[in-house]
């Protein structure tokens, strides 16, 4: 077992341990925890899946503000869109193409709201609606993409709802720099969002020992055998592009497959 890469965010610069009413003197740092890598129902439990799952649970039971930081490529979206799947927990994803209308549009459609008016109205309903559901959680993944319109309002919805409602705001560490970058400028809004924001939680990526449960035979260093276990997912996960070989120089059969890993 390892601890999670863990912040809360105080005084801009500090960090520190968050003790939630209810947890009895537990902080939250010690309820973001990781394990081994399970596969189960073709989805590897890794150590940051199940920190993410243990992130939203403790958002939502909380009803805090979350900033779930990861690099691209480490599972969190596949490990966010996983637990949305439970009841009253709902998940949008910024596109850089919206406004801040249209982003209050995809948050009441994934809530259950057919509803159409100034954007104020729109985030009244939706705010109206997550206060009458127990305990929900709203996911905002890619919230990088979030410009600094949306942010402001973001920040409304977070007050209207914030006795009720848990929201995660997942991205990449851009997005965290950017929003302390802004905060630090005085730009409008900025310091006030960010100060709202309770946990950072961060991702680590694969341990050594996940990489080689989900990746590779546990063979001596000296080999650099990097090929997949039998029944990993990398076997025939790649995409052909037309190579008559891999890069080790070993030929590749006509209209394979391959596989996704070092050699391939």
């Amino acid at each position: 077992m390892r601890s999670s890469k863990y912040y809360i965010y105080r005084n801009e610069k500090r960090r520190g341990s968050l003790t939630p009413p209810g947890t009895h003197g537990k902080t939250i740092k010690k309820q973001f925890r990781m394990a081994k890598v399970v596969k189960q129902n073709e989805l590897y439990q890794t150590g940051d899946l199940l920190s993410v799952f243990r992130a939203c649970e403790v958002t939502q039971e909380h009803k805090l503000m979350t900033g779930l930081i990861a690099d691209t490529g480490m599972g969190k979206t596949t490990s966010l869109r996983a637990f949305a799947t439970r009841e009253n927990v709902f998940m949008v994803t910024v596109d850089k193409t919206m406004n801040a209308k249209r982003l209050f549009l995809k948050i009441s459609e994934a809530v259950g709201v057919v509803f159409d008016g100034n954007i104020h109205d729109v985030m009244l309903r939706v705010a109206a609606e997550l206060n009458g559901l127990e305990s929900p959680l709203l996911i905002i993944d890619e919230a990088g993409k979030l410009n600094h319109v949306m942010t402001l309002y973001m920040h409304d919805l977070r007050e209207y709802t914030k006795d009720n409602c848990g929201i995660v705001l997942a991205g990449m560490p851009y997005f965290k720099k950017r929003l302390m970058h802004f905060s630090e400028q005085q730009k409008e809004g900025c310091s006030e969002f960010l100060r709202r924001v309770n946990v950072w939680h961060e991702l680590r990526g694969l341990s050594r020992g996940e990489t080689e449960s989900v990746y590779a035979f546990p063979m001596p260093k000296l080999t650099q055998d990097y090929r997949p276990r039998p029944g990993s997912p990398l076997i025939e996960g790649g995409i052909p592009l037309g190579l008559d070989t891999d890069f080790s120089g070993k030929s590749l059969p006509e209209d394979a497959i391959p596989n996704i890993g070092l050699f391939q």
